[in-house]
């Protein structure tokens, strides 16, 4: 998208999991005016360890990351977002 964002974070995801949540997380992510510009991720052990980075307006970061908690600390999943 052409928007102009006003600032950058990090989105960090880890906990007990077979399979990687990338698709639920995407999808809760892309309900926002954000872009994604980076991921990386690891599933190994059991454990998934995520790593998202984002272009978006940091005023939107809280409702981002409370909406992540509710969709994902009830799976398991710790969840940190954070304004670079």
């Amino acid at each position: 998208s052409g928007a102009d964002y006003k600032g950058r974070a990090i989105v960090l995801l880890s906990g007990l999991s077979d399979e990687s949540p990338t698709q639920a997380i995407e999808a809760v992510l892309r309900s926002y005016s954000l872009r994604i510009d980076g991921q990386q991720e690891i599933t190994m052990a059991g454990r998934y360890i995520g790593a998202f980075e984002l272009s978006l307006d940091p005023a939107h970061a809280s409702a981002i990351e409370n909406e992540l908690h509710a969709t994902f600390s009830p799976l398991g999943l710790d969840i940190a977002l954070e304004i670079l």
